[in-house]
């Protein structure tokens, strides 16, 4: 039951965060990601990274939201370059997270920038790890079943 369930999760690319920075160009990671698309226009096909998370919401043991890595696609960016299950992501590009929610998370790894490497700020147990990916335009084969199940948590275009 369980990988099944992180499988269908394999669909969705990492949570996003940056929609509104992106639009408003106030994120400069977040800026560079709008590029792809430029604020208002839709994507043909979103960028993807390839791994399944969880978004942690900020609390007393950690004042920022992080991602809880859940699995990585078997050969996807995330695979190749290390990301593995139970990794904790604080950082990406030397940026606090600044998403707060799925709808933001989602929007956020759809526009990422793949034409450069992207560094993730990674703990994992005890250790701090800097983990470069490169996010790849989403396989075609993945891309409806990614559209259906951002339609649960967004409405209109990316």
């Amino acid at each position: 039951m369980r990988s099944s369930r992180l499988l269908r999760l394999a669909l969705v690319p990492a949570i996003c965060f940056g929609l509104r920075a992106a639009v408003d160009g106030q994120n400069p990671a977040a800026g560079k990601a709008a590029t792809r698309a430029g604020p208002g226009l839709a994507l043909e096909r979103p960028a993807w990274v390839g791994f399944l998370w969880r978004l942690r919401r900020s609390s007393g043991e950690s004042p920022r939201p992080t991602l809880s890595v859940c699995g990585v696609v078997r050969s996807g960016p995330a695979d190749r370059a290390g990301l593995r299950g139970d990794d904790l992501i604080e950082e990406i590009d030397a940026n606090p997270l600044p998403f707060r929610s799925i709808p933001e998370a989602l929007d956020y790894f759809a526009r990422l920038d793949t034409t450069h490497e992207h560094v993730f700020s990674v703990r994992r147990g005890q250790e701090s790890l800097k983990i470069r990916i490169t996010a790849i335009e989403m396989p075609l084969e993945r891309l409806e079943e990614w559209r259906s199940r951002r339609s649960k948590f967004v409405s209109g275009p990316l």
